[in-house]
């Protein structure tokens, strides 16, 4: 039996650590099936999830499971609602994988509006009328049946405006905003100059363009929050549920799948249901680098285990089309029932055709190098690092370098953030100096040549590197430190804070 991941079960085993530091609760799981919770704790967008939102809707779902007919009420109205959950899931995990959510906003009118015009604006919609009515629909059916009210023809204004009526959604419907939502929807949207105009027939809205990059931002850590709470509590009574014969959500286990069986060169990349003459059909779509047929085999063999694992009896047939490096495309298929026969001690062969390559010389020691670097020198995930440079702003004088902006985060306690700033300032300066070279250097100058004008700003809660280089002064902001060794640069300091001389810097504190 295949009951772990060659390639990343050293990985995992952090992960696994990492989500149970994170949500305690699931320690008296008797599965690990939560893997994909550390994409909330190491991966953005999702680990800027809104924490408020998301201690709301767990608050909600932990009350349902203290009356078990509300909570079976709840579940049989999220599975009358599933295709509509499990297309919010899917599209808020495509959402999620985009590249737009770290993105400083370019610096030209005509390149900005193209930026929100193609990646942004109907992103937005999305969200709303997808992502955030697939979440929120099965709330709204609950509390409307509960109060004896009317279901029909939903939509998200009727949803959003359900849920106002309870304060412990405040944080949640606070953050939909209908004007701009309707005027996506109707053509109501313009660019004027460095500014975003939302029309429709009751209201207009204007926003600069950090304004409304703020406002999507903070859309897409509510919907986060959401679909987290939502996986949580899922994930913590799972045992119940199967023994009741529950399902959960198959979008929300299929992300599960690609976290336990992807690996550097196992991807998954898009998976359908099918009908077969022998019955129900899971197809992936996977791509490969791997260079020899046992190790695709393993790898093909240990998706199956743990699709079955993640879903029991739910498919008869595992199909796999596989795009290698190579011309030729391969495919394997796995007979599910030979598996549950191969899991009850039965001598089967649980494969039902195969094709792959031919093996180029010395292919299976390629990957099996493969395998000992992974494990010896897989990146290391460790959340707990103290000082985290998240975003430099720099460029060179004629003789020496300036980092204009660093954005600096630390992970550690209110009571001790002050005193650890004053006794790390040297570290912090060094870290920053260091990361600069290593990631923002480009030519011999800003590599080799000093530092003499820094200004870091340093923050208590992790951000997006945008909301690091336009929002410096905000909520999360604890101070700034600022260094000028030169006699050119003239001192510009925050107007606002308080200022403090240490023998290393000036330090202004966000008070």
């Amino acid at each position: 039996m295949i009951d772990k991941n060659l390639f990343t079960h050293k990985i995992l085993e952090k992960k696994k650590k990492a989500i149970l530091d994170n949500f305690p609760e699931l320690k008296v799981c008797k599965h690990d099936n939560f893997y994909s919770l550390s994409e909330y704790i190491y991966e953005s967008p999702s680990k800027f999830y809104d924490k408020k939102i998301y201690r709301e809707l767990n608050f909600f779902l932990d009350n349902l499971i203290d009356d078990p007919n509300d909570f079976l009420a709840f579940l049989k109205i999220l599975n009358d609602l599933t295709f509509e959950f499990n297309h919010a899931v899917k599209t808020m995990n495509e959402l999620n994988l985009k590249d737009i959510h770290e993105n400083l906003l370019p610096d030209n009118d005509a390149e900005l509006m193209y930026f929100f015009s193609e990646k942004i604006v109907y992103e937005y919609l999305k969200i709303t009328d997808v992502v955030l009515l697939g979440f929120l629909k099965p709330i709204a059916y609950y509390l409307r049946i509960k109060n004896n009210k009317g279901i029909d023809n939903l939509d998200i204004y009727n949803c959003i405006d359900t849920l106002r009526k309870y304060n412990i959604f405040n944080d949640l419907t606070n953050k939909y905003n209908n004007t701009i939502r309707n005027a996506i929807a109707h053509g109501g949207v313009t660019f004027e100059s460095s500014t975003i105009k939302f029309k429709d027939k009751k209201d207009t809205k204007s926003f600069y363009a950090s304004q409304f990059i703020k406002e999507f931002d903070d859309l897409i850590n509510c919907t986060n929050a959401l679909i987290l709470a939502y996986k949580k509590i899922l994930f913590q009574y799972l045992d119940v549920l199967l023994n009741h014969n529950i399902a959960i959500p198959a979008s929300i286990m299929e992300i599960e799948l690609r976290h336990k069986a992807n690996h550097q060169d196992w991807n998954i990349i898009h998976s359908y249901d099918s009908e077969i003459p022998k019955g129900k059909q899971y197809n992936l779509l996977v791509e490969t680098n791997l260079n020899s047929r046992k190790f695709m085999n393993f790898s093909a063999v240990y998706t199956a285990i743990t699709l079955e694992n993640l879903l029991p009896k739910k498919y008869d047939n595992f199909f796999i089309q596989i795009k290698t490096k190579y011309q030729l495309s391969c495919w394997q298929v796995i007979d599910l029932e030979k598996l549950r026969e191969h899991f009850a001690g039965k001598k089967v062969i649980i494969t039902d055709g195969t094709y792959f390559f031919e093996e180029k010389y010395l292919a299976e020691k390629k990957d099996s190098i493969k395998i000992y670097k992974t494990v010896l020198f897989q990146k290391n995930i460790d959340r707990n690092k103290v000082i985290d440079v998240r975003y430099i702003k720099h460029h060179s004088k004629k003789n020496y370098n300036v980092i204009e902006n660093a954005g600096v985060f630390l992970n550690i306690t209110d009571d001790q953030i002050e005193n650890f700033i004053r006794n790390k300032i040297r570290e912090i300066v060094s870290l920053v100096k260091s990361e600069k070279r290593k990631k923002y250097s480009n030519n011999f100058k800003e590599y080799f040549f000093p530092d003499k004008y820094l200004q870091i700003h340093i923050y208590q809660g992790d951000l997006r590197k945008r909301s690091f280089h336009y929002g410096r002064q905000n909520k999360n902001l604890i101070a700034t430190l600022h260094i000028n060794k030169t006699k050119r640069i003239k001192n510009i300091v925050p107007a606002w804070g308080i200022k403090e001389e240490n023998k290393d810097c000036l330090i202004v504190w966000n008070k």
